[in-house]
C-alpha cells in the first residue's frame, strides 16, 4: 500500500476515533454531560491534538523521502539523502543506513568511502555503528594497506559495533599483505572471543592453511572443529547462515568465501567420520 494512502487512513482512523470517544456524551447524554467530560479530559484532548499535529508535520516534512522509497527511485533517493547529510549536516541513522543500501543497490561502492570520510569528521559514532556496512568497499578493493588502516582505526575506537567482524576483516587485510604472523595471531585470538558460527567458520577456514606448519594452530583448529561438528549439521549451519544474512550485510557480501568454507567444513567432517560397516546377512 502506498505511503500516502497509509497516511490518509491513519489520520482518518484517528479523527473518527476522537469524534466517537469525545462527542458520544453530547449525542447520548446531552450538553451538560458533554461539557463535564470535556473539562475532565481537557489534557487528554490537548495531548491528542499535539500528537496529531506532530505526526502530520513529520510526514509532510519527509514526504519526498517516502516518495522516493515508494517508487524505488534510487538515484533520486541518493540525491535527496546526500543533500541532507553532506549539505544540511544531518546524521540521522535511518538516512545513513538507507543511503549506504542505496549505494549498494546502484553499485556505487566507492561512494560509501566518501560518506565514511565525511562522517568521520562530523560524527564518528555513525561509522562505528554501521562498521560492517562501511567495511564493504575496503573488503572489495585491491588496497589491503588502506583496509588495514581503516579496520585498525575502528578497533582502536571504543564503542565500535560488531568488533569481532572488524577484527576478522583486519586479519584478512593483514593476510592479503602476507603479514602472516600478525594475521595468524589475530585469528587465533578471535577463536576465543566470538560465538558467531559464521565468523568461527571463516576464521577456521583461514587458519587451516597454517595447520601443516604450525602445531599450535593445528591443535586450536582441531579442538574448535570438533566442538562445532558435534553441534552443527548442514541444515543447522544453513539456517544460521540465513539468519546471519538478514542481520549482517557483510555475510551477504562474503557469500562466496562462506560457501567455500562450508564445503571445506563438511568435506573435512565427512573424511574424519568413520565409514559405516555394511551389515551382513547370514
Amino acid at each position: 500500500m502506498k505511503f500516502k494512502a497509509l497516511f490518509l487512513i491513519f489520520n482518518l482512523v484517528l479523527v473518527i476515533s476522537f469524534v466517537l470517544i469525545f462527542f458520544a456524551p453530547l449525542i447520548f447524554m446531552g450538553e451538560e454531560s458533554f461539557l463535564l467530560v470535556l473539562r475532565q479530559n481537557l489534557i487528554i484532548i490537548i495531548i491528542f491534538l499535539v500528537f496529531l499535529i506532530a505526526f502530520n508535520t513529520y510526514f509532510l516534512l519527509n514526504l519526498r523521502f517516502y516518495s522516493y522509497l515508494e517508487k524505488e527511485d534510487w538515484n533520486g533517493l541518493i540525491t535527496f539523502l546526500e543533500n541532507c547529510i553532506f549539505n544540511k549536516s544531518s546524521t540521522r541513522s535511518s538516512y545513513i543506513k538507507i543511503l549506504i543500501n542505496s549505494y549498494l543497490v546502484t553499485s556505487h561502492i566507492e561512494a560509501i568511502k566518501k560518506l565514511e570520510k565525511h562522517l568521520m569528521q562530523k560524527r564518528p559514532a555513525s561509522v562505528q555503528k554501521f562498521s560492517t556496512q562501511f567495511s564493504i568497499p575496503y573488503l572489495l578493493s585491491n588496497k589491503p594497506e588502506e583496509a588495514e588502516n581503516f579496520f585498525n582505526s575502528l578497533l582502536e575506537m571504543a564503542g565500535t559495533h560488531n568488533r569481532d567482524w572488524i577484527r576478522w576483516n583486519y586479519a584478512f587485510a593483514l593476510l592479503q599483505q602476507n603479514k602472516e604472523e600478525q594475521g595468524k595471531n589475530c585469528l587465533l585470538s578471535l577463536l576465543h572471543m566470538t560465538n558467531d558460527i559464521v565468523l568461527l567458520l571463516l576464521t577456521l577456514y583461514l587458519l587451516d592453511s597454517y595447520s601443516a606448519r604450525d602445531h599450535e594452530v593445528k591443535e586450536q583448529v582441531a579442538v574448535t572443529l570438533k566442538a562445532l561438528r558435534e553441534k552443527y549439521t548442514k541444515e543447522a549451519l544453513q539456517k544460521a547462515l540465513e539468519i546471519s544474512k538478514k542481520k549482517n550485510i557483510e555475510v551477504l557480501m562474503l557469500s562466496q568465501i562462506i560457501r567455500d568454507a562450508s564445503a571445506w567444513f563438511f568435506k573435512e567432517k565427512a573424511e574424519k567420520e568413520p565409514a559405516e560397516v555394511p551389515s551382513t546377512q547370514e
